[in-house]
């Protein structure tokens, strides 16, 4: 019961405060005239010579059709003004048989009032001293339910009230317009958000057919059932969640109610114009106030939710980069410990085995003191070129190459055997990393070695360049020593120069150098 009451109480609000802002017609001393409608014969213009000004025409039909006609009497000799504000069907006004007054189309929101508004001012030259007979006749009806209420007044105070009915009209017009527009907008907005989807349609339905029947000759009354329906549905909808939007629709559910109650009841004229205006601003709390609160809402609902989202995605995006982190931190932990893994396996593979050979053949007495130095320095030049492939992980290949050839220059020159050093600008696109760099380091020096012990040479020269596609290292060693027969059986700098080379999915091809003496070693890889 508590949400029922809630709905009803803001509703006689609504209403209340509607009631005492509308116009006030009390001043202007409106009387309602009694009225009767009755169907005559049509009139014989010998009788009437002015009857085709009412633009009479008798219909297709037996000869006994009738026409409709409003009577009314009023005994006043000093001039009175006529007002008929609902008539639903075009036609004249006759005043003791002399045809007056003029008529237009009206439209206001709201039930009670038009299609046509007549209004006549009749002076005194017109009546006379007796009852005075006013009759409004058409031949088509006046609708379904009557021609509506009839009022006179003073001359003086009717032509107050056409200028403030007037004025009424036109304002009214033009407030519900903007009014019904904002309602709407805001159906659209609140749809469109996602937000009391069916109750937005409801509402905005209503306000459409509300806006709609002050643009058309369509009966008031069509609209209303579209509007009450509409409300009634909002009524639904609302009721159990939005019970101030529930109170504004009931306040238009009521004010279409008192509007249709003027078709069966015609009160005083003043009270009559009230009803009127409440009827048709009824539904602007709904549509100015309710319908706008509904999408500022949506709005708030949907900046809220887009606000937590971008914290939600500002907390999930920190969770990623701090498991980003954590996955790098682990992958270069994994990559630390590979090189570990990698450099003790080289040095118990390279230099263990070395050492473990040499002390073997020094226990049985089978090496001499020159092949112990030799070994000894083989042994620490390969811990010297791991120790370099691990100072240049990450670094380019070029780098690289610079470093092993400081090394180079300083063994060549003990040995008094002159540099030839060529590389390529290119090779920095060339991504290697510390194991292919070692086993370059390898194949360079155990060239290196065997032509400081055994060509004899004076020059030797290193080119390095990429491959044709690019996608590969070439090398090129050649020296202008003693040379070597390429048919021999390959000894063990060979086969270790063809594992390294093989490591790094390349070839190796020995030849006589360019002046036919000397040695010509060229590598390929293709990676």
């Amino acid at each position: 019961m508590r949400n029922l009451a809630l709905p009803l109480v803001f509703a006689l609000i609504w209403l209340t405060a509607l009631w005492f802002l509308g116009p006030d017609f009390r001043s202007f001393k409106l009387v309602a005239a009694e009225s009767e409608i009755v169907r005559s014969p049509l009139p014989d213009p010998r009788e009437h010579p002015r009857t085709s000004d009412l633009h009479v025409q008798k219909p297709k039909g037996p000869p006994e059709t009738q026409i409709n006609q409003i009577r009314f009497s009023v005994a006043n000799k000093n001039g009175i003004s006529i007002f008929a504000p609902r008539m639903t069907q075009a036609g004249g006004l006759w005043v003791n048989s002399i045809p007056l007054g003029t008529s237009r189309k009206m439209s206001l929101p709201g039930l009670g009032l038009g299609p046509i508004y007549y209004q006549a001012n009749v002076g005194s030259i017109f009546l006379g001293f007796s009852a005075n007979r006013f009759e409004f006749i058409t031949d088509n009806g006046f609708g379904w339910q009557g021609a509506g209420p009839i009022w006179y007044s003073s001359l003086a105070d009717g032509a107050a009230f056409d200028v403030a009915f007037r004025r009424l009209e036109s304002s009214l017009r033009a407030w519900h317009f903007w009014v019904c527009i904002t309602g709407i907008i805001a159906a659209i907005l609140s749809g469109a958000f996602r937000r009391e989807r069916w109750l937005s349609i409801a509402a905005g339905a209503a306000c459409l057919a509300s806006i709609c029947q002050i643009f058309t000759t369509i009966p008031a009354p069509f609209y209303a059932a579209i509007i009450l329906v509409s409300s009634t549905i909002c009524l639904g909808l609302a009721y159990p969640r939005r019970p101030i939007i529930a109170s504004m629709v009931v306040c238009a559910i009521v004010g279409l109610a008192l509007g249709a109650a003027l078709y069966f009841a015609s009160p005083q004229p003043a009270l009559y114009l009230k009803v009127v205006w409440l009827s048709g601003v009824s539904i602007w709390p709904l549509a100015g106030i309710g319908l706008p609160a509904m999408a500022s809402l949506a709005l708030r609902d949907t900046a809220i939710e887009f606000v937590s989202a971008r914290a939600k995605l500002a907390e999930q995006s920190s969770i990623i980069q701090t498991q980003e982190a954590d996955l790098h931190a682990a992958i270069a932990s994994n990559a630390v410990n590979q090189e570990r893994q990698r450099f003790v396996r080289d040095m118990h593979d390279g230099i263990g085995g070395q050492l473990l050979s040499l002390l073997m053949q020094v226990r049985a007495g089978l090496v001499k003191q020159d092949d112990i130095e030799a070994e000894l320095q083989r042994g620490l030049h390969d811990l010297r070129l791991m120790t370099d492939s691990l100072d240049h992980v990450g670094d380019d290949l070029d780098s690289a190459l610079t470093s092993f050839q400081r090394r180079a220059t300083q063994q060549l020159a003990a040995a008094e055997i002159t540099l030839v050093w060529t590389k390529s600008d290119n090779l920095n696109k060339l991504a290697w990393d510390s194991r292919k760099i070692l086993n370059l380091y390898r194949i360079l020096q155990e060239a290196l070695t065997n032509c400081i012990r055994h060509s004899g040479a004076k020059t030797v020269s290193f080119e390095f360049s990429t491959a044709e596609k690019g996608d590969g290292l070439r090398v090129e060693i050649s020296d202008d020593g003693n040379g070597i027969d390429p048919t021999a059986p390959p000894g063990r700098g060979k086969k270790n120069i063809a594992k390294r080379v093989a490591a790094l999915g390349g070839g190796v091809v020995y030849s006589t150098g360019s002046s036919g003496k000397g040695t010509r070693i060229s590598l390929r890889t293709h990676q």
